[in-house]
């Protein structure tokens, strides 16, 4: 009897089966009549992880410490911060505290400067608010690429001081 009786209680073939040792991994062969099968792993899987009491990010010591890379990120964990690449104006994310963060667009090392450091100035040329490192005696504007020169007629307090936070002992000013 042929694929195509109309008797057959069987589902139509899948296209695909998993295959390899990573269960989650698609091949491209055509299963021929039977459901997707995951294939067997020669190692036995992982153990769970067993938490502990009520907090979630509390592992008891029954766990197995190859799986320790499983378990979920703890919100004390470190704080991310941001800023936007001087090359490609793309948003970095980084961890906070990093003194450079490399752009993953256009591979460029990026200086990151702390709330103390960075010093702001309008563009002569366009009026654009320019972030720089504080002491700096010039800012290039990264829309219309004019040289503004940092002088006490146009400089800003640091941004820290103009949000209210208290700049460090060792300070760059």
């Amino acid at each position: 009897m042929g694929r195509a009786d109309a008797g057959s209680s069987r589902p139509p073939p899948s296209p695909l089966i998993f295959s390899g040792s990573d269960p989650y991994s698609v091949s491209d062969r055509v299963d021929t009549g039977t459901a997707p099968q995951i294939a067997e792993s020669g190692s036995r899987p992982p153990p769970p992880l067993v938490f502990a009491g009520s907090d979630p990010y509390t592992v008891s010591d029954r766990v197995d410490t190859s799986t320790a890379s499983q378990i979920a990120p703890s919100p004390e964990m470190v704080q991310m911060a941001q800023m936007v690449c001087g090359s490609c104006r793309q948003l970095l994310s980084y961890p906070e505290g990093t003194r450079q963060a490399k752009c993953s667009c256009c591979e460029t090392v990026n200086f990151v400067l702390e709330a103390h450091q960075v010093g702001l100035v309008r563009c002569d040329s366009c009026a654009l608010l320019l972030m720089y490192p504080y002491g700096s005696p010039s800012v290039k504007c990264s829309s219309c690429l004019s040289v503004t020169e940092i002088g006490e007629h146009n400089r800003r307090p640091p941004w820290s001081v103009q949000q209210g936070q208290p700049t460090p002992p060792n300070s760059v000013h």
